[in-house]
């Protein structure tokens, strides 16, 4: 097997081998990421209120010679939201993911139709590096607001901008000592935010201070901020739906589940309530030098500590462990069952603690020197993310409570899921076994050094048309490790010799109210209540089933070390006419991948993982190199001069898989019944890339635009997809090994449009105080990568929603302000999630919040918002909307707090 790693197959193979042994026991300038720039700002109008930074973000956007949006800040410490996420959901095309783990705060992005990963992320033009190892999206939450002076999305690149982004880049400006003339300034935000679930308040303060001296020549900004956040959420998932015979639902089908005798059942369904409080910290400062009226030194850096713990505790029924009483089941749509009796069932309860503590940083040092037709830019950044975390779940499972049960979701929700005996006797200690235990660490370790030097020649004494050319070269590392109590495993499914009721049933369990004082888990969910349960004490497990050393050692399912190194050049000449301006350029961009880890390649008879006897464990070190030539232009004509703009514009792009997709590792899960695999092989993703826009700009603050956008994307890393290799456990659950591959390309379009105005010069007063904002994007596209498994029909690209909206309303009148937003979006693909092996859906969601204002003196404002008003929850299903799949409810959320500016 040792010579046959290179193929997905044998990876997935090999890989599997390790379950089966398992088993046996801008910096910004012109609104770019360009890279001959230093700085940001320079005689920049500060405005305040929301209207004045609607006006100040549409003017960035007509001066730009690309196609982007802004969202700027209302004056200094005074961004619009208190998370960048749900600011930057109001521009067009962007639409924001605020999934079951982010419990309902914005946390990820997507731009025209691809996902979070396809979007890169910059601060002052230098790269943030993700929390995750699975893909490279940034979690918005980890970029505190309060620093930000403005938010620039490229929707469309010139060569100058940093390549690795497929639908967008966003680049966040923070703000520097030398803006707006510079002097002291500063403000401080202190707020309490109530959360309804939890019937608590949390803290959250910020401060920003800004000063200059030395005839505005030297200056400083130091910003800092505290926040306490503490999360609650009741939800109720299907844990996969099994296809089997209409009539006979212990007679599996494999591999044909559109057959006409298929029926989709549950293979086992769950409350779960989750605690997570959390607690971030963020500094950042920056530091300005006009040596020269040539020559400018700017050194700036931004902070992020996210520490949050997360307790994860779920009741569930196993509904394939015992028979379905059929003909009771009422069959929903596609033959799925969705209501039915059963006798006799097992239960499941697990606890599972996670702690995570999570710190970025992003920051360097730039040198700007220009002449008078001369400019030379030169910047060292540096950006981290170290994320280490505990792990440690305990799992029991009971045959004894054993009495008659029903399930009714028909209706799309829970509408009846009798636990039978549990809700009877929650707090019953009859009957316990263990079943799992573990106890780990994780560690997820990133670095990026970036290096990149660029130079502008004027070509007339304006600047109007000049000449820019640089190079950028970038030394990024990626490791993740799983670190367990036993030699070779992250966790220890108890054998069946020892999964025996507990003799003394008090030293291994509790329940939930004793352990964190809520007896009314699931009342916050349609269907049944089941209040009060038993749940494992998972110190007790440890100690009794792990060996007395917890020496953490590295587990070679889990461990992966990835280096990336790329090597940018790039040429582009700018141009500016009377009516017609643009750019035109190439950049050309050199990867060299390695991708190192450890893979089982072979097992004895009666190996024993843990231990590592019998086992034959080899490193394997993967090299490749691809170079990419990426051509881009843009251009813009003004039909008429200052008001109505074209813009036309075409691009190459690529976008390099996620770190964990080159990995030799394997994740298993078996809950999923799942061993995924990595593929150091993939190709990255490449894309030829047309635009065009056409915006009316009126009055002081109105816009209309109306933008279309064309992607031929030349080949898509496919969802997971089957690599032949399966296993059985000791408990006979089948596991399939499934891993990534390149697929076919495809062609994704769509439109935006957007308005925004005010009513300022039109209505009679107190009316004139009145504004919008509203804006549509339309997303289809033709990817064959995904099918539904019913029908075998295309279903799209993950994360994308085929519509999506926003509607704002505000006024703002003397000392008072307010607005109200709604956002929208429809249904779209989870990533790399299945039930069985249907593909997993998010279904329609909007939310609607608020904010109202009182300016009580000219440095003070108080305010209150809400989030969440209509207590909308997240809902999913399993290819058809009819088969929910889970239901998520994280409550309405307060905030009252104070603004005070100097």
């Amino acid at each position: 097997m040792g010579d046959k790693l290179m193929s997905l197959r044998n990876i997935g193979a090999s890989i599997g081998a390790i379950a089966v042994a398992l088993s046996a026991p801008v910096q910004a300038q012109d609104a770019t990421v360009a890279e001959d720039t230093a700085a940001a700002g320079g005689g920049e109008i500060i405005v305040s209120g929301f209207r004045g930074s609607l006006a100040s973000a549409r003017d960035r956007k007509k001066d730009s010679e690309q196609i982007i949006d802004v969202v700027t800040a209302e004056d200094i410490g005074q961004f619009p939201d208190e998370n960048v996420a749900e600011s930057l959901s109001r521009v067009t095309g962007i639409q924001i993911d605020r999934s079951a783990g982010a419990f309902g705060e914005g946390a990820f992005i997507s731009i025209r139709g691809l996902g979070p990963d396809a979007t890169r992320t910059f601060v002052n033009g230098r790269a943030v590096l993700s929390t995750l190892f699975s893909d490279r999206s940034v979690d918005f939450r980890d970029l505190p607001a309060d620093f930000v002076q403005a938010l620039e999305v490229m929707k469309t690149p010139a060569a100058s901008t940093i390549d690795g982004s497929l639908g967008g880049v966003v680049n966040v400006v923070t703000r520097k000592p030398l803006d707006g003339g510079g002097g002291l300034k500063g403000g401080v935000t202190v707020q309490g935010g109530y959360a309804e679930l939890l019937d608590e308040v949390d803290p959250f303060v910020a401060a920003i201070i800004s000063d200059s001296w030395a005839d505005n020549t030297i200056g400083f900004t130091l910003s800092a901020q505290y926040q306490q956040r503490d999360n609650r959420q009741d939800s109720f998932d299907v844990i996969g739906y099994d296809c089997v015979r209409e009539t006979n639902f212990t007679q599996a089908i494999a591999n044909n589940c559109s057959a006409a005798d298929a029926a989709y059942v549950p293979r086992g369904e769950r409350y779960l309530l989750e605690i997570a409080p959390s607690e971030r910290i963020g500094i950042g400062g920056t530091f300005q030098w006009e040596i020269t009226p040539e020559l400018e030194l700017t050194v700036d850096g931004l902070w992020n500590q996210r520490k949050e713990s997360t307790d994860q505790i779920a009741l569930i029924a196993l509904t394939n462990r015992s028979a379905i009483n059929l003909s009771s089941v009422e069959f929903g749509a596609n033959n799925t069952a969705l209501g039915f009796t059963q006798a006799t069932t097992n239960y499941r309860v697990f606890d599972l603690f996670t702690a995570r503590t999570a710190e970025t940083f992003s920051g360097g040092i730039n040198l700007r020197y220009k002449a008078e037709r001369f400019m030379i830019d030169a910047d060292f950044g540096y950006s981290s993310s170290d994320v280490r975390g505990d792990f440690d779940q305990g799992i029991v499972d009971n045959t004894s409570l054993l009495g008659a049960r029903s399930l009714d979701i028909s209706n799309g929700v829970p509408a009846n899921l009798n636990f039978g005996p549990f809700s009877n006797n929650p707090t019953s200690l009859t009957g316990w076994f263990p079943f799992q235990v573990r106890r780990s660490k994780t560690s997820n370790q990133q670095e990026d050094k970036q290096y990149r030097v660029g130079a502008t020649i004027a070509l007339d004494d304006n600047w109007d048309n000049t000449f820019e050319f640089g190079m950028r070269y970038s030394d990024a590392s990626f490791f993740a490790g799983v670190f367990g109590a036993r030699a070779r495993s992250n966790f220890f499914q108890i054998p069946a010799a020892q999964r025996v009721p507990f003799a003394n049933p008090g030293n291994f369990l509790t329940t939930i109210g004793d352990a964190f004082g809520v007896t009314n888990y699931g009342t916050q969910l349609p269907g049944n209540q089941v209040g009060n349960f038993i749940l494992p004490i998972i110190p007790a497990m440890q100690q009794a089933f792990l060996p007395a050393n917890f020496a953490f050692l590295p587990s070679a399912l889990d461990t992966a070390t990835i280096d990336e190194d790329t090597l940018a050049g790039y040429a582009q000449f700018n141009f500016k006419g009377d009516r017609f301006s643009g750019n035109i350029g190439v950049r050309v961009v050199e990867t060299d991948l390695r991708s190192a880890g450890e893979v089982i390649i072979r097992t004895a008879p009666g190996a024993d993982l843990f231990s590592g006897q019998g086992v034959t464990i080899e490193p394997v070190s993967i090299e490749r190199s691809y170079t990419d030539v990426l051509p881009s232009a843009n251009f813009t004509y003004q039909l008429i001069p200052d008001e109505l703009l074209v813009r036309v514009a075409a691009s190459r792009s690529l976008f390099r898989p996620e770190p964990d997709e080159l990995t030799v590792r394997g994740t298993l899960n078996l809950v999923q019944l799942q061993l995924t695999t990595g593929n150091p092989n993939l190709d990255p993703f490449r894309a030829t890339n047309f635009d065009a826009s056409i915006e009316y700009y009126f009055a002081s603050e109105g816009l209309l635009s109306f933008a279309f956008f064309y992607k031929d994307i030349e080949s898509f890393i496919s969802g997971l997809q089957p690599t032949g290799a399966t296993f059985i456990t000791e408990d006979g659950d089948e596991v399939t090994v499934v891993g990534r591959v390149n697929g076919e390309g495809g062609k994704l379009h769509g439109f935006e449009v957007g308005v925004q105005m005010s009513f300022t010069d039109i209505l009679p007063q107190p009316f004139g105080g009145l504004g919008f904002v509203a804006n549509y994007t339309f997303i289809d596209d033709n990817t064959e990568n995904v099918r539904n498994a019913s029908t075998g029909e295309a279903v799209g690209l993950t994360g994308v929603s085929r519509h999506s909206y926003n509607l704002i309303g505000f006024y703002e009148k003397g000392p008072f302000s307010g607005r109200l937003a709604y956002n929208w979006r429809s249904s779209f693909l989870q990533p790399d999630r299945l039930s069985g092996n249907l593909n997993l859906f998010t279904d329609d969601f909007g939310t609607l919040d608020g904010r109202m204002a009182l300016q009580v003196m000219d440095s003070l404002e108080l305010y209150v918002e809400a989030k969440n008003i209509t207590n909308a929850k997240i809902r999913g299903f399993a290819e058809d909307p009819g088969r929910i799949s889970e239901l998520f409810n994280f409550g309405r959320r307060y905030f009252f707090g104070a603004q005070f500016t100097f």
